[in-house]
């Protein structure tokens, strides 16, 4: 996986402390959500609005530390973690939207390879970064019966 902006002029940060406060986009670059591994030149880690080492959040591919510079042109002036480098204590994910929709409409293969079989570096690296190792590797659900509901 190479470094990846994604993301658009919609995109924000936020904090909720000391008081809930948003970051809108300033439009001024495209350098939105960044996700790297593997890399020696580039910057391998998750990050918001920066390149390099300026951004106003990014955290390092080992998990645990991240950097936080203030007043970034990519967003509204901001300066998240109130110091330069800071180590995490805890991590929230959030999905804003709708679920996204199954590629084949609603239908669903009940001969499709479990997700264990499946090689995505992308989402192997996002369970790395974030401190989760592949443990289920060799495990399997059973397989549903053909009366029983089933559900994503």
């Amino acid at each position: 996986m190479g470094p990846n902006y994604h993301g658009d002029a919609t995109s924000f940060l936020f904090e909720v402390k000391p008081q809930l406060r948003v970051f809108s986009a300033t439009g001024m670059t495209n350098d939105y959500a960044y996700l790297n591994v593997q890399q020696v030149s580039l910057p391998n880690g998750l990050g918001m609005g920066g390149h390099e080492s300026v951004w106003p959040f990014f955290i390092d591919e080992d998990y645990g530390t991240g950097i936080s510079m203030a007043n970034i042109s990519s967003f509204e002036k901001c300066h998240l973690a109130g110091c330069d480098r800071f180590e995490i204590s805890n991590i929230e994910v959030w999905r804003v939207g709708e679920k996204p929709a199954l590629p084949f409409g609603d239908e669903i293969k009940r001969s499709e390879k479990s997700i264990i079989d499946k090689v995505d570096p992308e989402a192997v690296a996002l369970l790395e970064l974030s401190g989760r190792t592949m443990h289920s590797e060799a495990y399997r659900e059973p397989a549903p019966l053909l009366d029983e509901p089933f559900e994503l």
